[in-house]
């Protein structure tokens, strides 16, 4: 779209068509063509040509809807008498007299500005404002008055503005400066006009310097009854402006000159076309000097990652083949400790890092198994591996710096073992509440006749999971010759529960002395029974507790996320300096700590 506002630059002869760019890009060119009020032409009489040529989708429409006018009227003690009254009436004159879809605003000052009314085209509003004679105080702060309304004005709902400022002396006191005042127009589509009113205090030297800086007119000085001509004549040529819209097809980086005719009347504007770059090419301020302006993955930080990445994908990569051997390793000790000794001294015979490796293999298939997780190790630490490079890339492109890279490869496999243990802890958790049913039913089957072993049988076929997997490998353990208390105790192990322990003493009791075993199970599931109730409690008593650990250790992550965001370079000196990593590694540590310390408060043994 256009600025509407730029048909009121001034021009080589006064009367004349005037021409001026407005705020479109490239190969789309806007302008604003204003007319003598004598010259009003219909838009299918608007011709425009580019170096000579006719151009492409040529839109003439009248700006008058999409431009907005702001009337500012000095209301200092000087403006007393006939001066205020008059440029009141005035004001009211050319309200009535502008088209009635013309936004119109009006704003009085002195010390401060006051906004009467905010651009629009309600009449009842523009005369509710401009009946009230305002208060007359001391001082004329005309720059901070300009601030003021140029902030009316929405740059996406009008294309242009006029701001017409009324006054008869000189600025005083202002906060706003003329670099402001010069900066916001610009944003604002506006051009800045003046009228100097004669009064004791008159001074034209700051409205001519204001008309200047706006690229706008100083209608020069006035006494009260002129004002209501000198607002008539303005707002004729406010109302006879046109948006001019086509489609340029000059090429990239050549001098254009524009022509556009109206009837009778011509006006003129020059401007480069742009230099287009396509896309994926280098500036040509950066193709000879080795600048900034680099693809991410050839940065030194892009590179070091690409490195780390590297070296965890083949330091993990040397575990998988050894995968079905430490699974076949395993299978042999454990059948070793049970069968002939020959199994355990080629074990052993092993060197000693790949036994090593073999035994963390499979203490890690274990523990994914007892997770429930249904991956194996060398899926899982390829997986591990895969997402903390993710995690490391998204950091990095995100925040722009390798300091978070390298947290996140230390967090990576922090996460990864926290989602174990959670996994790990649900199942044994869920054991634990399967627990006193099961024992229950065993002791149900006993009363039937049936030994410990065939009631175990029984619950594991209905048993639900995990209470069912766990019982089968005890029973599986004791067809292989495993004492039953020694594989209930290798259950209690896997299963961290202490209840466990109870059951494994009544078998050793019922073995070497006899009685009654459903008698003695039962005291053990009342026994159960009361330590889930208080391990109910306790949990139901900690989970505000659980909740804070959670809110607390994620609200400053995402805190710091949300702020690099939306927050523009604010986040910037945290990200991209030593000191900024220094605290990001404090606040690291300090969230680490802090989690930990809660997690340990609110977790209680029962």
């Amino acid at each position: 779209m256009v600025l509407a506002a730029a048909a009121l630059a001034p021009s080589a002869h006064a009367d004349g068509a005037r021409l001026s760019p407005g705020g479109g890009g490239f190969p789309v060119r806007s302008f604003v063509l204003t007319l003598p009020t004598s010259a009003a032409v219909p838009t299918t009489a608007v011709h425009v040509t580019e170096n000579g040529q006719p151009v492409e989708r040529l839109s003439v429409v009248p700006a008058t809807s999409r431009f907005a006018v702001l009337l500012l009227i000095d209301a200092s003690t000087s403006m007393r008498g006939e001066a205020i009254k008059g440029a009141m009436a005035a004001a009211r004159a050319f309200a009535a007299q502008r088209p009635a879809a013309q936004p119109l605003g009006i704003v009085t000052f002195n010390v401060k500005p006051d906004v009467l009314a905010k651009p629009t085209t309600d009449a009842d509003a523009l005369g509710q404002a401009l009946n009230t004679r305002p208060t007359l105080v001391r001082g004329t702060h005309i720059y901070d008055a300009l601030a003021t309304s140029l902030r009316q004005i929405d740059p996406a709902k009008y294309d242009g503005a006029a701001v017409v400022v009324l006054s008869d002396g000189h600025d005083y006191g202002s906060t706003a400066t003329r670099a402001q005042i010069q900066a916001a127009a610009r944003v604002a589509h506006a051009r800045l006009f003046t009228v100097g009113l004669k009064s004791t205090f008159f001074d034209p030297s700051s409205l001519r310097s204001i008309a200047d800086l706006g690229n706008g007119e100083y209608l020069g000085a006035a006494s009260p009854r002129a004002l209501s001509a000198i607002y008539r004549t303005l707002g004729d040529q406010l109302a006879n402006a046109y948006t001019v819209q086509y489609l340029s097809t000059a090429s990239s980086g050549t001098a254009v000159n524009v022509v556009v005719a109206a009837g009778s009347e011509r006006a003129t504007s020059d401007y480069s076309a742009p230099n287009i770059r396509v896309r994926g090419e280098l500036p040509a301020s950066l193709k000879d000097t080795g600048g900034e302006d680099k693809p991410f993955l050839s940065s030194k930080t892009g590179a070091a990652i690409v490195a780390i990445a590297v070296l965890l994908l083949v330091v993990g990569g040397f575990g998988v083949p050894f995968e079905q051997q430490a699974r076949r390793a395993a299978l042999r000790r454990r059948v070793a400790e049970y069968g002939n000794t020959p199994a355990r001294s080629e074990l052993d015979q092993l060197p000693e890092a790949r036994r090593h490796r073999g035994q963390r293999m499979e203490a890690l298939a274990e523990t994914l198994e007892l997770a429930r997780m249904n991956v194996g190790p060398g899926a899982f630490l390829a997986q591990a591996i895969g997402g903390t490079i993710l995690l490391a890339f998204l950091t990095t492109v995100i925040f722009k710096t390798g300091f978070l890279a390298v947290i996140s490869l230390i967090a990576g496999p922090l996460i990864a073992r926290a989602i174990v243990r959670r996994n790990v802890d649900k199942q044994r958790r869920l054991f634990a509440d399967q627990l006193a049913d099961s024992i229950q039913a065993v002791t149900s089957s006993m009363r039937t006749g049936n030994s410990f072993v065939g009631a175990l049988s029984q619950l594991v076929d209905d048993a639900p999971e995990p209470t069912a997997s766990e019982f089968r490998r005890v029973m599986a353990d004791e067809r292989l010759g495993v004492p039953l208390d020694t594989a209930l105790n290798r259950m209690v192990a896997r299963m961290d529960n202490r209840d466990l322990q109870q059951v494994g003493l009544v078998t050793v009791i019922q073995r070497e002395t006899g009685g009654n075993g459903a008698e003695a199970l039962d005291r053990v599931v009342g026994n159960i029974r009361a330590r889930d109730d208080i391990r109910r409690l306790v949990r139901t008593l900690a989970a505000q507790g659980r909740l804070s650990q959670g809110v607390l250790t994620a609200l400053p992550v995402a805190t710091a996320v949300a702020l690099k965001v939306v927050g523009g370079d604010a986040m910037d000196p945290l990200f991209n300096t030593g000191y900024g990593h220094a605290l990001l590694g404090v606040a690291a540590g300090l969230i680490a700590v802090g989690g930990m310390w809660i997690g340990r408060i609110i977790k209680v043994k029962v």
